[in-house]
Order: structure tokens, then sequence, then C-alpha cells
């Protein structure tokens, strides 16, 4: 939501669009960070789910998934076997309404507070199973609220504090967002880990 205070509509009406476009061009690079994110968390567990999926060991796979437990933003994952059959699952602790959906196609789905991602598991250029990652979107939430109810006066943008405070911290103008949105980013690097399973 904006509001416009400015003597010249004109001028008010060009730094709203473009905050706009600032806002939604982020917001994708953004979204798209957190899928990255996801597609390499699900090739490290489809990598060490391989050996267990070939031998049929199904606890050694639900250990893998367990590894899964240091994402706080990860509510679930399942191993699935080449047929599509559930093989292993890991459930965040308080999560109670989750079932294994059926197995879909390669790639992510946005869903209601949720980013669904499939992805097949390959050794030696056999197809094995897939992996499938559920997360919640608490980061995409963040990152909205950074930006919160925004006006525009004397060709400034400033942010409105939000009800109850900015977890961020408050950008007082696009100067600040802007570094906002770079210190977020560095925070997706640094969760790129490789999961280390014994």
């Amino acid at each position: 939501n904006f509001a416009v205070y400015s003597g010249d509509d004109g001028t008010a009406l060009a730094l709203m669009l473009a905050a706009a476009a600032f806002f939604f061009t982020q917001y994708y690079k953004f979204r798209s960070g957190m899928v990255q994110n996801l597609s390499v968390l699900a090739e490290v567990i489809g990598t060490n789910s391989g050996a267990p999926l070939l031998f049929h060991d199904a606890d050694t796979a639900a250990e893998v998934l367990k590894a899964l437990g240091a994402q706080r933003h990860v509510v679930a994952a399942v191993v699935y076997d080449g047929l599509g059959t559930p093989f292993a699952s890991f459930r965040r602790e308080g999560v109670r309404d989750f079932e294994a959906p059926q197995v879909g196609a390669a790639g992510h789905t946005l869903g209601k507070g949720v980013i669904d991602l499939f992805q097949p598991i390959v050794l030696d250029n056999e197809p094995l199973g897939t992996v499938f990652i559920r997360s919640d979107t608490a980061e995409l939430d963040e990152f909205i609220q950074i930006f919160g109810e925004v006006e525009v006066e004397e060709h400034e943008v400033e942010r409105v504090p939000l009800e109850g405070g900015a977890r961020l911290g408050q950008a007082r103008d696009a100067h600040d967002v802007a570094h906002a949105l770079e210190h977020r980013g560095d925070h997706l690097d640094d969760v790129r880990v490789v999961l280390n399973v014994e």
C-alpha cells in the first residue's frame, strides 16, 4: 500500500511505480533464491539416498532425511523409490497434517504458505527415485515485511513501521531497503550448506 504526499503528482506517481517495479523484481529474485536453495538440499539428499535405495535400506535413508532438521524452514521431506512409493520420510516436530503427496514432475510449486519441490534421484545415469521437500515461506513473508507500508514524500521513499516492529529494522529510504535486501541475499548464501550424514 502506497500513500502519496507530493506537490507533483507526476513525480510521485513515477516514484511509486519505480518502487513497485523494484519490489517485484527483488521479490522474484528472492523467491528464485529460495527455490535454488531447496534444489541444492534435494540434490544432496538424493546423492546420499542413492545407495540406501539401491540396497533397500530404508533406515539409512531416514537418517539422511533427519539431517534436514537443521534447516528451520523445511517442514517435511520424502524419498520415493523408482515406483513412486514412499521409501523414507521426515516431518518436523509439531507438524501433524502432512501426508506424502504423489510423486510429481521435477520442479517446484508455490502453495499457500509452502514451497514444494520434486527432484529425481539419479545414480550412474540411472533413475532410482525422487526427493520431495516442503518448505514454509517464512523467509518470503519476512522479505515482504521489509517493505511494509511505504509512503512517498518529497521524493523520498520512507517505510512506515509495521505493527509490532520490523524484524529486519526500519528501512527509512530506498538505500536502506536495498541494503536490507543485500543482507537477506547474504543470508541465503549462508544456508547453502552441504549436509554431512554419517
